[in-house]
Formats: structure tokens, C-alpha cells, sequence
């Protein structure tokens, strides 16, 4: 655990702001798990662990790519693709259990177009199924140095995993996060925690 907490404040020290993120995202995770059906308390802090945890990948990628303004050359983009492989095995290497799962599977995608192994369905991982749409919303609400405008409404967001539901992702992790969050009622509630 010692290392991953080296390697966490290297990432934090070149400036990534990837911790807003991450901690955005985690009890949202758990949330969405327990309304998948993983009820045990260990693959639940697992999840939690996992999805703090899941760009920490990213220490590999320089800070030039994160940070980037600009569109992002083909080899920069597979430099960033990476960050799940080498994210799973740094969590798998200093934690035990499953946190590993969504650091190394949160790009497959429901069709199988994603990466880094090209899953499909349910040979994803449930709780980087469960996963994935909350990445894919808390990252497009958040502002990014590459994006005009620099973030998304919510409901924007929103529109834009609802609509991923069957191809990008499981559409019952869908429903299960429009669910928790409110966002296919009322729009977002504001997150615990």
C-alpha cells in the first residue's frame, strides 16, 4: 500500500486533478453496485476502492497529454488507453481483493468495442458495468481544459449515458444510476458525502 501511496502523490504533485474525480464518483459507485445486487460488504469497499483508484494509470501518462488543450495525436491516445492496464495492475499489485476490476475493465464497453480487451455484456465485470456510466457522467460534468464548453449540464451529461444504455453500457447499470443519482426523475440530487 506503500507504493500506491507514492505513486498517488506523484500524480497529485504534476498537477492531475484526477482525486475531484475519483472521490466524486466513489459512493455513487456504491450505491449503484448494491442496487445491481452486491450486497457482501467486501466486494462493496472493493467497488469504493476501485473507483477511487480507477485512473491511477494515469502516473504513466505524461502531463503534457492530461493536460493538453489541444486535440491529442493518435500515439497520445494510445498512450491514455493504457491507463486501465497499467491502473489494474498497480491496484491489483497493492491491494487485495477485487478493487482491481474497475481500474482495469471501466473503458470495455456493453458491444465490445471498448479496451482494453474488448469484453462484451456480461463478461464485463459487474462492478465495472456498474461503474461505467458514472465515469462517463462525472467526467463530462466536470470542466476539461480540451472541452468547449468547458462542461456539460447535468442533464446534458445525462442525455448523453442514457443514450450510451445497450452500446456503451449495461443498460441495467443505466437504469440503476439514474436511479440512485435522480437523474432520470428530477434531475441530480446532490451526491453523499
Amino acid at each position: 500500500m506503500d507504493s500506491l501511496i507514492r505513486k498517488l502523490v506523484r500524480l497529485e504533485f504534476n498537477g492531475y486533478d484526477g482525486h475531484v474525480h475519483a472521490f466524486a464518483v466513489a459512493d455513487w459507485t456504491v450505491q449503484v453496485c448494491k442496487a445491481m445486487g452486491i450486497v457482501e460488504s467486501r466486494r462493496l469497499l472493493d467497488a469504493r476502492l476501485g473507483a477511487m483508484l480507477h485512473d491511477v494509470g494515469k502516473i504513466y501518462v505524461g502531463e503534457d497529454i492530461l493536460s493538453s488543450p489541444y486535440e491529442l495525436t493518435p500515439r497520445d491516445r494510445e498512450m491514455i488507453r493504457h491507463h486501465s492496464e497499467w491502473g489494474g495492475a498497480i491496484v491489483r499489485d497493492c491491494a487485495r481483493g477485487d478493487a482491481w476490476l474497475i481500474p482495469q475493465y471501466h473503458h470495455e464497453r456493453w458491444d465490445g468495442t471498448g479496451y482494453p480487451e474488448g469484453l462484451k455484456g456480461w463478461d464485463i465485470p459487474l462492478v465495472a458495468r456498474a461503474f461505467a456510466p458514472i465515469d462517463v457522467y462525472d467526467a463530462l460534468v466536470m470542466r476539461r481544459p480540451y472541452r468547449a464548453p468547458l462542461a456539460y449540464t447535468p442533464s446534458q451529461a445525462w442525455e448523453i449515458v442514457r443514450r450510451g444504455s445497450g452500446s456503451h453500457f449495461d443498460p441495467e447499470a443505466v437504469v440503476a444510476f439514474g436511479r440512485v443519482s435522480g437523474l432520470n426523475k428530477r434531475g441530480p440530487r446532490k451526491r453523499d458525502g
